[in-house]
């Protein structure tokens, strides 16, 4: 076998070891990098509303317009329909009013698969569950964006946490995710959805890949659908830079022999 087909046919030797080193070192930053994200969130939203002294840090209250009357009398229902003690099922709630469709608001508000986590908590504190589920969700968004920050490129770990802990903290998911918390399963979304575009990317992961896909729909359409708009846009710009990228390789490697034969 001569030397130019040994090249062509293997990686260098010593990719190979530094590959795997950082392979490796991903591995083993990786939970740290994620739980830092999730505590820097966790510690900035708390840490404002106890500045605040907005509920549950002081009088304040959080829990007026659609939070009060909508959201958080769904949870309500949804926890009754978990512990078994609903007037009414699925389908209908004969709470509200003098009964109502539920399914649809199910499918709207609480198909989330952290809304669940309601029943872990009393019947009589289900705002205090809303707004630990809303603290939750934005610390997992956090975590979510800085795997995905880690896994597209090189750099320190506990500089992707701070990314993902601003993505995380924006003025979105501050403004409008404290009364809307269903739509923080957006936040969550796109970042997911774009790990799925880099599967998409390296021929992996061909069963996971549309399971994230449907979990982030059912979990909240109204945001995910503005979520795959934007991961779309994400991969649509990693393919053309990867294409330009390979046609400025083939270019570099077409001009090295030339300009040795020069």
């Amino acid at each position: 076998m001569s030397n130019a087909t040994r090249t062509r046919g293997s990686a260098p030797p010593a990719l190979a070891p530094a590959a795997a080193a950082r392979a490796a070192r991903l591995t083993a930053e990786g939970p740290r990098s994620l739980l830092l994200a999730a505590l820097l969130t966790v510690l900035a939203v708390c840490g404002g509303d106890a500045a605040a002294r907005v509920f549950p840090f002081g009088p304040r209250h959080r829990a007026v317009n659609d939070l009060a009357n909508q959201f958080v009398p769904f949870h309500a229902h949804l926890w009754d329909l978990l512990r078994g003690r609903a007037d009414g099922g699925l389908l209908l709630d004969w709470q509200a009013g003098w009964g109502t469709s539920f399914l649809p608001d199910y499918g709207t508000y609480v198909s989330s698969p952290f809304a669940p986590l309601v029943a872990l908590f009393p019947r009589g504190d289900i705002e205090y569950a809303v707004y630990g589920i809303t603290v939750l969700k934005t610390a997992v968004a956090a975590a979510a964006m800085t795997y995905l920050l880690r896994r597209l490129g090189p750099g320190t770990w506990w500089w992707a946490s701070a990314l993902g802990a601003s993505y995380a903290l924006c003025g979105w998911s501050l403004a409008e995710g404290t009364y809307n918390p269903m739509w923080l399963d957006g936040l969550i979304a796109f970042p997911l959805l774009c790990l799925v575009g880099e599967w998409v990317r390296e021929g992996r992961r061909p069963l996971l890949g549309p399971l994230v896909v449907a979990v982030c729909w059912v979990a909240n359409f109204y945001t995910a659908y503005m979520a795959t708009i934007g991961a779309a846009l994400v991969l649509l710009v990693r393919l053309l830079t990867a294409r330009a990228g390979t046609a400025d390789a083939a270019g570099d490697a077409a001009a090295g022999p030339a300009s040795g034969a020069g």
